[in-house]
């Protein structure tokens, strides 16, 4: 997929994401699930932490010789960080921000570096087993992959807040 499709999937999820978020109740967003889990805060929270993970992926990738990146765990990132204590307008400002820089990063990376074919990689251990270490792996797929991890929280927002 090119640079310009993926940073418009980006924006369009940013939008959704935005258009959802202002039609919940703030205080119910601290709220934890009577299922467990996290709260809606703490949703978005995680994906902050995903756009600083994938920010620095997406900046190094483009020059590095192969597609190999620390991953991070995401529930003591949420833990320590507190995400139910912030304001909910802090969060989904931050969110939507650093979600629209990351679309500018995506969109500013040439088609010829993001869909160059590299290896090695460690995608099946960032990003899911489907992603095999004998098979060359594009930043494309990665930039690709984070806009659906974005799109499957999203989900998990309507589910928590029974939108």
């Amino acid at each position: 997929m090119r640079s310009a499709q993926l940073a418009a999937r980006l924006h369009a999820a940013v939008d959704e994401g935005l258009e959802l978020f202002a039609g919940l109740d703030a205080t119910r967003t601290a709220q934890a699930p009577d299922t467990g889990g996290w709260c809606a805060r703490e949703v978005v929270g995680h994906l902050i932490d995903s756009a600083a993970n994938n920010h620095r992926r997406f900046v190094v990738g483009q020059s590095s010789p192969d597609l190999v990146f620390a991953g991070y765990d995401g529930d003591e990132w949420v833990r320590v960080q507190q995400y139910a204590q912030v304001p909910w307008r802090d969060l989904v400002n931050l969110w939507s921000a650093y979600n629209r820089h990351l679309a500018h990063v995506i969109a500013a990376a040439p088609d010829a570096v993001v869909e160059q074919p590299k290896s090695p990689h460690n995608y099946d251990e960032i990003l899911g087993e489907e992603f095999r270490r004998d098979q060359p792996q594009t930043l494309a797929a990665l930039m690709d992959d984070y806009v659906t991890h974005l799109r499957h929280h999203l989900d998990q927002v309507r589910r928590v807040m029974a939108v």
